[in-house]
């Protein structure tokens, strides 16, 4: 599975606690949310049928680039502010093989 940088985003509301990370850390490390996560990606990822007009091919990578900026923004506020920590990616197809 590629490994990438991920850097903290600067929320001081949310570090405040620092509880708040390591709770949501655990709810998104998950298995349940975890095939959550991996599913919808999957699901909106470009394919050759959304290809088929220029608008529908936007709108395909705009969903899918969503997911992935969302998944990875929930990643991110569970690292302390400062501290950028090396984080395995979501691989769909790799996790929903290793899960069938």
């Amino acid at each position: 599975m590629p490994v990438k940088q991920v850097n903290p985003i600067d929320l001081p509301l949310w570090h405040q606690n620092p509880a708040n990370g390591s709770a949501l850390r655990e709810l998104i490390t998950s298995d349940t949310f975890v095939l959550a996560a991996v599913s919808l990606k999957e699901a909106g990822r470009p394919s050759r049928t959304s290809l088929a007009t220029e608008h529908e091919n936007a709108v395909s990578h705009t969903w899918y680039a969503g997911y992935c900026d969302a998944f990875r923004d929930l990643q991110r506020l569970t690292l302390p502010t400062g501290q950028p920590e090396t984080n395995p990616a979501l691989s769909e197809w790799n996790y929903i093989q290793d899960n069938i």
